[in-house]
C-alpha cells in the first residue's frame, strides 16, 4: 500500500488465488513495515463466506506444501 490505513478500520478485501477468489470484510491492524515505497499492513478477516474460506484454506495448504517441499530439496 502507498500509505498505511488507520488501525481498526474495516475494509472489504478481495484477492485472487489459484483456488478461487477470496473476498470478505477485514479489520486493519497496526502496520508492520513502513518504507518510502509503501508499507505492509496486516489485517484479519471478520467476515468470510464459506466458499472464500475454503479457497483461502486450500491456497494456504498449497503454499505450506511448497515451502515444505522446498526445505526437503535443500537438505539433500
Amino acid at each position: 500500500m502507498a500509505k498505511p490505513l488507520n488501525k481498526g478500520e474495516f475494509v472489504e478485501l478481495a484477492f485472487p488465488t489459484n483456488n478461487g477468489a477470496v473476498q470478505g470484510m477485514a479489520e486493519i491492524l497496526e502496520p508492520r513495515v513502513k518504507a518510502s515505497s509503501g508499507c505492509l499492513q496486516p489485517f484479519r478477516f471478520i467476515a468470510l463466506e464459506d466458499e472464500a474460506s475454503n479457497s483461502l484454506q486450500m491456497a494456504l495448504e498449497s503454499l505450506q506444501d511448497r515451502v515444505t517441499a522446498g526445505r526437503g530439496l535443500r537438505r539433500g
